[in-house]
């Protein structure tokens, strides 16, 4: 898996707490860690949705 530079503590904490709400840089690091989990997960199924349509089309016009 390719590493990926992750934004930075400081920035995702701005971002959270523009709603009034405090976080921690611990709470701060999992929910951005979660995030990219999330992130990269809809990747890998969107990469294999992509392969399966592609096969499908293939084997439809070998038809």
């Amino acid at each position: 898996m390719e590493r990926v530079k992750k934004l930075s503590i400081a920035h995702c904490k701005k971002i959270l707490e523009s709603s009034g709400k405090k976080y921690s840089d611990e709470e701060t690091e999992k929910i951005r860690d979660l995030l990219y989990k999330l992130g990269e997960l809809d990747y890998r199924i969107s990469m294999d949705m992509n392969k399966s349509d592609n096969s499908t089309c293939e084997l439809n016009k070998a038809a």
